[in-house]
């Protein structure tokens, strides 16, 4: 049983229950009507909202269930404390997690010409109306946009076509001594349309042991696996259509020193996300080449992944970006990892790329071309302004005939219908 109705009053548990029923919910308001608390007692976490005397909100926040509203407590189940502030035009200035907007689009007053968020400073333009027509976002995507005269998008362009892959500027690197599972959760910044890396060093279980194998998590793929003398390096991806998930495990087939990264590259085709891939091996020195690929066209992202038997750190190879560069685990068997990337704009094969390690290991190596897209979607409208029709970068094909949405992609499935209303 779940109650609507609008209260100003706290309830206690006594006076939660009827019966055998029992509330779940219980939301209050204040006197003009503005929602104040949202008490979840299946989870025990209550949601408080503050509003200033224009009836904006200035606070939002959660606290344990049985609390009143007042002070901010992060240890429930989905935690969070947000201000927000306004200038005398009545326009947001101040967010969430240090969110900051200006206002300098001319013609536009209300428009945000520029919004500052902790991953950076992300920029939008607007046409004559008022339609948004660019946004630059600091992340690792632009998106361009055209609408028809009647104010409606007709296409929105993301990582122009044919342009580089972006890694997103946070990822996830996570050790473990021991054990046979290692989980890493999913960088912060990572959005749909993004296709996630994960790579993972496996050192032997025992000093001159076997190496653990590892087994491709359920929903990834896996790009392509090197075994040197001493490590194991795999690596895998995952393209996210349509959610994204919270992390990644991989399982071992032994207990073992690991080191698992997890990154997400933006502007990545969806439906090909590896262009090819190539693995190596070299002897104990200082000196790692990673193999060349033939890439099939231009703008690749060349990843070279290299995986040591050593605990060692590494200078890049010349001209490539480094990202990873762990060397924690001491204690034969280890095992430390390096990640760089560099944008390919030929077509021409890319050459090996050399790393050097501070000290003399025995390594595997693999290298990845990521393709990128052509990111653009279509929209198509009746007379009645509906939206009938829209194409997304994925290739799925959206017609909306009044309450049925029927969906086909384009490579393969049959049409899925649905209801919509």
């Amino acid at each position: 049983m779940r109650s609507d109705d609008r209260s100003s009053s706290d309830t206690t548990p006594a006076q939660l229950r009827t019966g055998s029923s029992h509330w779940e919910k219980l939301s209050s308001y204040d006197a003009v009507g503005n929602l104040t608390g949202d008490n979840d007692f299946v989870n025990l976490q209550r949601q408080c909202f503050g509003y200033d005397q224009r009836n904006r909100l200035t606070t939002a926040y959660t606290a344990y269930s049985f609390n009143a509203c007042g002070t901010p407590d992060g240890t429930w189940p989905a935690p969070y404390n947000q201000t927000y502030s306004y200038d005398t035009s009545n326009r947001i200035i101040n967010g969430p997690a240090g969110t900051n907007y200006q206002y300098a689009a001319v013609g536009h007053a209300h428009a945000p010409s520029s919004i500052t968020t902790p991953g950076g400073v992300d920029t939008y333009t607007y046409d004559t109306t008022g339609n948004r027509t660019t946004w630059n976002n600091a992340d690792g995507g632009d998106y361009t946009y055209t609408w028809d005269p009647n104010g409606r998008m007709k296409t929105a362009t993301s990582n122009d076509p044919n342009t580089n892959p972006e890694r997103r500027t946070v990822d996830t690197t996570v050790t473990a001594t021991t054990g046979t599972v290692i989980t890493a959760a999913t960088p912060t910044s990572t959005r749909t349309g993004d296709v996630l890396v994960a790579v993972v060093t496996i050192a032997p279980a025992t000093v001159g042991g076997a190496i653990p194998t590892a087994t491709t998590p359920t929903g990834w793929t896996k790009i392509n696996e090197s075994v040197g003398t001493g490590v194991r390096v795999v690596a895998y991806q995952k393209a996210l259509t349509t959610t994204v998930p919270a992390n990644i495990t991989v399982t071992r087939s032994a207990a073992s020193k690991t080191i698992l990264n997890l990154a997400a590259y933006t502007g990545v085709d969806l439906t090909t996300p590896v262009d090819t891939s190539a693995v190596g091996t070299n002897p104990s020195g200082t000196s790692h080449t990673s193999p060349s690929l033939a890439v099939t066209s231009t703008n690749r992202k060349l990843l070279t992944i290299t995986a040591y038997a050593q605990q060692t750190s590494t200078a890049p190879a010349t001209g490539m970006t480094e990202r990873v560069d762990n060397s924690t685990l001491p204690t034969a068997p280890t095992t430390s990892l390096h990640i760089a990337d560099q944008t390919w704009a030929s077509t021409a094969a890319t050459g090996t790329r050399i790393a050097t390690s501070a000290v003399a290991s025995t390594s595997a190596t693999i290298s990845v071309a990521l393709r990128p897209r052509a990111n653009t979607t279509d929209y198509l409208y009746d007379i009645n302004r509906h939206q009938i029709l829209r194409k997304d970068p994925t290739n799925t094909v959206t017609l909306t005939i009044g309450n049925l949405e029927l969906q086909q992609r384009a490579v393969s499935t049959p049409w899925a219908t649905r209801y919509i209303n």
